[in-house]
């Protein structure tokens, strides 16, 4: 069964591909995405979506991308700086290996592979590609590791990575305002074994396979869940949950939900 795609919300730079070729501004009642069909090709589905500011990545069941909305800086990993799409197209690139996850920030995309490469395009003025270097990039670059990583997250200018063994890496805009251009391991969790990242505004939550939770990032608003609203620089876990039996994370702008076995829902 072929599954379907709705998009609503803001629409002015083309992100929901919505009635394309038609300036319009919000999209109020869910509405079928133009264009998707195309997406699955040979019986394919679509696989994921992700969203950042003004556009949007599909990720199709048979590893390839598509893109649709602004790309003022690339985002949408067509090449082309600026020429933005109202229209869905397949991203162009040269990987060699079916994509298993992507994710966006604000300005910036990147994906994973199914053989643990790392691949990121778009707004780079605070490293969030992970490049060492500050520049636009207007195709999937890959993201130099000596680890292979299974999944990426991403805040409005940076971005999380987890490598296989549980090891966890950052890079991009950190909560003090420094940045940070090429990944860079969190010290403090080796040797836990991560299994889960979430990156919310300019905080970090990341959880282990024994249902720890550890916090860590901006805390104006609490969303470190530690009681407080002091900022910490480093991992901290979160005693008062740690029974819990937590299974996994997500991440807002300044809030943090957690889901327990027991499928209670707790938030910061």
């Amino acid at each position: 069964m072929r599954r379907e795609l709705l998009g609503f919300g803001l629409a002015n730079e083309g992100q929901l591909g919505i009635r394309p070729n038609i300036d319009h501004g919000c999209v109020r009642m869910p509405e079928h995405i133009v264009g998707v069909p195309q997406c699955a090709n040979e019986g394919a589905s679509v696989k994921q979506v992700a969203c950042g500011e003004k556009h949007t990545i599909i990720l199709a069941e048979d590893g390839k991308m598509w893109s649709v909305g602004h790309n003022g800086f690339g985002q949408i990993g067509r090449g082309r700086v600026g020429e933005g799409s109202l229209t869905i197209y397949p991203v162009e690139y040269s990987i060699g290996s079916p994509i298993i996850e992507v994710a966006c920030g604000r300005e910036h995309s990147v994906c994973v592979t199914d053989d643990g490469r790392v691949f990121s395009w778009g707004n780079n003025i605070s490293g969030q590609l992970g490049l060492n270097d500050k520049g636009t990039v207007e195709k999937p670059k890959r993201v130099e590791f000596n680890t292979q990583i299974c999944q990426v997250a991403c805040g409005p200018d940076h971005t999380i990575f987890l490598a296989q063994n549980g090891n966890v890496y950052v890079c991009g805009l950190q909560y003090d305002g420094a940045t940070i251009h090429k990944p860079t391991q969190i010290t403090d969790l080796i040797g836990v074994p991560i299994v889960r990242i979430a990156a919310g505004g300019r905080h970090w939550v990341a959880l282990s396979s024994s249902g720890s939770v550890f916090t860590w990032g901006q805390n104006d608003c609490g969303q470190l869940g530690t009681g407080d609203q002091t900022r910490r620089g480093t991992p901290g876990l979160l005693l008062n949950i740690s029974s819990m039996g937590v299974v996994d994370v997500s991440c807002g702008d300044a809030h943090t939900v957690l889901l327990t076995k027991c499928v209670s829902v707790f938030n910061s």
